[in-house]
């Protein structure tokens, strides 16, 4: 009986292991995929914060773009309705895509909510929380 218990402890131990291995492996194959997307040439887009009375905020996109209430991302907004990590923006087979980070309140693309990463076009709305993003192109100015 004692073998047996030690048998299912190794056994579990193993399984837990493999478990840690494959996670890691994929984390780290993902970040490598993000970052030949990141490398390769994207096309300048923006987002604008469209607030009534106040002036608009324009914000650069990245190739991986992190908007969240927390100040680690790099859209932060100031809305108790937004996530602490709340959606990334993504330069990602040649195109932009939005994806949803388990948000509670949910991120939506022209009043439709994001459950899949979904492609962004130039003039799209965004909605994360209660605030409203404008997805265009960047300025000509910051095209170099």
């Amino acid at each position: 009986m004692a073998q047996l218990v030690l048998a299912l402890r190794f056994v579990v131990a193993l399984v837990l292991y493999a478990f840690l291995a494959i996670y890691f492996f994929v984390m780290i194959r993902e970040l490598q995929v993000r970052s030949r997307a990141g490398a390769s040439r994207t096309e300048p887009a923006c987002i604008i914060i469209t607030a009534e009375q106040l002036p608009e905020q324009v914000f650069s996109l990245r190739p991986v773009t992190a908007i969240g209430r927390t100040p680690d991302n790099d859209v932060v907004l100031r809305d108790p309705y937004v996530s602490a990590n709340h959606a990334l923006i993504v330069w990602r087979e040649g195109q932009w895509w939005i994806e949803d980070l388990r948000s509670h309140n949910g991120s939506y693309v022209n009043g439709q909510r994001v459950t899949n990463p979904v492609v962004l076009n130039f003039g799209d709305r965004i909605r994360v929380g209660e605030t409203t993003l404008r997805f265009e192109p960047a300025p000509l100015k910051q095209w170099h």
